[in-house]
């Protein structure tokens, strides 16, 4: 089965790690990437449009099974500590 994600362009995905590093918060994730909140927001909303997925906690999901098919660790607090 092909991934979802990979339907989304390399801003997006990047957009989508960095929300992840700042615990799923837009704010946080606008401070990180130098652009308006409202602009991750807005990506946000693409994303799912893109992918067809129906929410954040999918977008989640997937990142985090792409992260593992890669071999790449995922730390949980990622996935604890997201306020959907």
């Amino acid at each position: 089965m092909t991934s979802p994600l990979a339907a989304l362009t390399l801003q997006q995905l990047e957009t989508l790690r960095v929300l992840r590093e700042s615990g799923w918060l837009y704010k946080k994730a606008a401070v990180k990437l130098h652009v308006p909140e409202a602009t991750v927001r807005s990506r946000v909303h693409q994303m799912l449009k893109r992918s067809g997925l129906p929410d954040r906690a999918e977008l989640a999901y997937w990142l985090a099974a792409s992260d593992a098919q890669a071999g790449k660790l995922m730390d949980i607090r990622s996935i604890s500590e997201r306020p959907f």
